[in-house]
C-alpha cells in the first residue's frame, strides 16, 4: 500500500510537472502576444512616419505654389517695366512731333520772311 500511495505522489508530481509546463506555454503565448503588441507599434510608428512624409510633400507642394506665384510675380513686374519702356519711347516720339512741329514753323516763317524779301 506504501508503493501504491508513493506512485499516487509520482503520478501528482507529473500533474505537477504537466500544469507547470501548461503555464510555462501560457506565458510563452503571453509573450508572442506582447511581440504582436510590438509589431502593431512597430506599423503604427510607420504609419506615422508616412503621415509626416505625405505632410512633408504637402508643405513641398506648397513651396513648389508659392515658387510659382513669385515667378508669375516677377512676369509682371517685366511686364510693367516693358509697358513703362513702352511709355518712354512713346513720350520720345511725341518730343520728336514736337521738334518737327517747330522745324516745320521755322520753315513756313523762313518761307514767309524769303516771299516778302521778293516782293521788296
Amino acid at each position: 500500500m506504501q508503493s501504491s500511495q508513493q506512485d499516487f505522489i509520482t503520478m501528482q508530481s507529473s500533474q505537477q510537472d504537466s500544469i507547470t509546463m501548461q503555464l510555462s506555454k501560457q506565458d510563452f503565448i503571453t509573450m508572442q502576444s506582447s511581440q504582436q503588441d510590438s509589431i502593431t507599434m512597430q506599423s503604427s510608428q510607420q504609419d506615422f512616419i508616412t503621415m509626416q512624409s505625405s505632410q512633408q510633400d504637402s508643405i513641398t507642394m506648397q513651396l513648389s505654389k508659392q515658387d510659382s506665384i513669385i515667378m508669375q510675380s516677377s512676369q509682371q513686374d517685366f511686364m510693367k517695366m516693358d509697358s513703362s519702356q513702352h511709355d518712354s519711347i512713346t513720350m520720345q516720339s511725341s518730343q520728336l512731333d514736337s521738334i518737327t512741329m517747330k522745324s516745320s514753323i521755322k520753315d513756313f516763317i523762313t518761307m514767309q520772311s524769303q516771299q516778302q524779301d521778293s516782293k521788296k
